[in-house]
């Protein structure tokens, strides 16, 4: 079996190629497809570059099983040489060129286009995009919701809308997303992916998609000639048709991979990580959901001075030598032989602001820690003649 090059969960896809002549990515089970699709691409009716039958004509090279016209609803840079009142005008082009029998198909969509908050946000499935045009996107994005569109949130760490980079969520999307009226996030767009919009994907419940946001020609900016791939989102349906597809988009039913190989494949395995949680503490007490937590050494708390954490720490190396360590600095303050800094506050604050790494500002990355300089620290608090460098020989006897 091939090793399969999973990047983060079974929810979203980062890039793939797939040629019509060649055979499928994945072997799907019984009474189950995959469907290749990219939910988010562009044409002159909106910012793109190319007229729409150019994104039929790629994505039919590229074998693709589906696509999703999603002009700008609001930014239309070409509407002097192009003007077209109807908004799903590309749309009607693309799906015109469409054969019968034909694998792929084209389906209605429209980008609704605003500054943060809250940004610029998909709707797939819709019936016409003129309806949408409000003067608020609330209101467009309700009436979204009631022509049973697929909505999601388009690049959230775009460094137009986010300078830092960096996706969350603002009120709005709260909002949305407690009403029912967001439905996905885009985890990776163009070559970019994020994070910590995985991150608030899996907590929100919404659905992972990977997308190409194509404006140029996707050859330009994928190299497909030359073994290149678009980024897309694979979705495991019940049947090769449109309504399938949203049925499976609304349950998750989503994958994105690292790269574009073509294998076969036996199954797909959720490598989904995990949260640090202490669901037994008040989160006044300890919260690693909003960042760091300030702890000596990764063990002592500011103000409690029974409680202790061991192992709660991430090193590149080996976490066992670290954690006894840890476990031999607090069993010399139980028995009195250790006694914690006075300014205990202010080294737990500088551990936080002053890390062995700096890295992106997310839940997953609390507790790096460089190994041989935790080791190190944690060594010169112990006793000398406390840390022994050879086994000691046990003087029990062991029956057989």
């Amino acid at each position: 079996m091939a090793k399969l090059p999973i990047f983060g969960c079974t929810f979203f896809l980062i890039a793939a190629t797939t040629l019509s002549a060649q055979p499928p990515f994945f072997k799907a089970k019984s009474g189950s497809h995959w469907v290749s699709t990219d939910l988010h691409i562009h044409t002159v009716f909106s910012d793109g570059a190319v007229w729409p039958s150019i994104r039929v004509e790629e994505a039919r090279k590229e074998g693709l099983d589906l696509i999703a016209m999603t002009e700008h609803l609001e930014y239309q840079p070409h509407v002097e040489d192009i003007p077209h009142p109807d908004r799903n005008r590309s749309y009607t082009i693309a799906s015109g060129m469409i054969q019968p029998e034909e694998r792929l198909q084209v389906i209605n969509g429209s980008e609704i286009t605003r500054e943060m908050a809250p940004g610029h946000i998909n709707a797939v499935f819709i019936k016409d995009a003129n309806v949408l045009l409000y003067a608020d996107s609330l209101s467009g994005i309700q009436a979204a919701n009631k022509q049973g569109a697929f909505v999601f949130w388009n690049h959230p760490n775009w460094d137009a809308h986010r300078k830092d980079g960096i996706a969350r969520l603002d009120p709005f999307h709260e909002y949305l997303i407690e009403n029912k009226l967001l439905h996905g996030l885009e985890v990776v767009n163009e070559t970019t992916y994020s994070d910590e919009a995985f991150q608030i994907a899996l907590e929100n419940n919404l659905t992972i998609l990977g997308t190409s946001d194509i404006h140029g020609l996707t050859d330009w900016a994928h190299s497909i000639s030359e073994g290149g791939h678009r980024p897309m989102t694979f979705v495991s349906v019940e049947s090769k048709t449109p309504m399938a597809l949203k049925k499976a988009l609304f349950e998750g039913k989503t994958v994105v991979f690292e790269d574009g190989r073509r294998e076969d494949y036996d199954s797909i395995i959720a490598c989904t990580g995990y949260w640090l949680t202490h669901p037994f503490f008040e989160k006044e007490l300890i919260d690693y959901s909003t960042g760091p937590v300030p702890l000596y050494s990764k063990m002592f708390h500011p103000e409690l001075d029974n409680l202790y954490f061991i192992g709660m720490f991430q090193p590149l190396g080996c976490i066992w030598p670290g954690a006894e360590l840890q476990s031999k600095l607090m069993a010399q303050e139980l028995i009195g032989k250790w006694k914690r800094p006075k300014n205990l506050a202010a080294l737990c604050e500088k551990e936080v602001t002053d890390p062995h790494y700096k890295q992106v500002n997310t839940p997953r990355h609390t507790i790096t820690v460089d190994f041989h300089l935790f080791v190190k620290a944690l060594k010169q608090q112990l006793p000398k003649n406390y840390l022994s460098k050879k086994p000691i020989a046990s003087t029990e006897t062991v029956s057989a």
